[in-house]
């Protein structure tokens, strides 16, 4: 097989972070505050788990009467905006916001069950990322994405990757379940790569199962897992692969791409200090 160059895919995050919290929402994030408001108050105030419902349940007082003075009167003020937006960023730090039952189809679902169930816990600023992402993907009509934070030239350089086609330097792997996967290759910014998730039943769940090793690491999981559980899926170095989204946060950068059989996978860029630099090498496709 022959390889065609190599590219350097560098983000510099302290151009790309424009608020120092990158989690917390503002207002500009909210695209259409009426519809927002609209769908949270006809579906928060079902007895049905649903993000809306989570919501609700976690919301102030004060920030759910104002999303339903808004529902009911088809029109919003700056002060509702600030209310409410308050009232959310508050639920961006609840370590219980997060249940399965409420997010089931949410692309983050299994993100969130690796983090929130890790040892040892997550940080404050785990939790209020999970818990943004956990929103943000509910209401994608609603909602701007958290790169809504990032710099203008850095998102057109994350965008200008889209479709493209790469050779991976490095094993992918992923755990299948029925309804959602979980990502587990992580890449620090000395190039060391760790296979790492929570899998597992009962105890297990809670204990985070890692390795250097891609092969390792599958036998480790399976041996975790029970017979009817997840299925570990490995993508071989130098296998082809499209990339679908790249999103950057404050400690990290998500990089989701398409298999050549249209299967979805990602790696996370890890920074081992905010506002690093962070370089990932692929083989570059024709």
């Amino acid at each position: 097989m022959r390889f065609v160059g190599t590219l350097s895919l560098v983000l510099f995050l302290t151009p790309a972070v424009a608020r120092a919290d990158d989690s917390r929402f503002n207002v500009e994030d909210i695209r259409d505050w009426l519809g927002f408001c609209t769908k949270l108050s006809t579906e928060g105030s079902k007895p049905i788990p649903s993000p809306s419902r989570r919501i609700c349940e976690f919301i102030s007082g004060e920030g759910w009467g104002c999303i339903i003075g808004v529902s009911n009167r088809d029109s919003i003020f700056k002060t509702d905006k600030v209310m409410i937006i308050k009232a959310l960023n508050n639920i961006l730090e609840n370590r219980w916001f997060f249940h399965e039952e409420y997010f089931v189809g949410n692309t983050t679902l299994s993100e969130a069950k690796s983090l929130l169930g890790s040892s040892p816990p997550p940080t404050i600023e785990q939790v209020k990322k999970i818990n943004r992402l956990l929103i943000e993907k509910s209401f994608p009509q609603e909602i701007s994405g958290a790169r809504a934070g990032v710099r203008p030239e850095v998102g057109a350089l994350c965008d200008s990757l889209k479709g493209q086609a790469y050779w991976l330097r490095i094993d992918v792997i992923t755990i299948q379940y029925f309804l959602n996967q979980i990502d587990a290759t992580n890449i620090f910014t000395d190039h060391q790569v760790y296979y790492r998730a929570s899998v597992g039943e009962g105890l297990n769940s809670l204990r985070q199962t890692q390795s250097q090793d891609p092969n390792d690491f599958a036998e480790s999981v399976k041996l975790q897992s029970p017979k009817s559980g997840p299925r570990v899926r490995l993508l071989k170095k130098g296998a082809r692969v499209v990339i679908k989204e790249i999103e950057p946060y404050q400690d990290e950068v998500k990089v989701y791409f398409f298999d050549a059989g249209g299967s979805q996978a990602a790696i996370y860029l890890k920074m081992q200090e905010k506002n690093a630099i962070k370089a990932v090498h692929f083989w570059r496709g024709p």
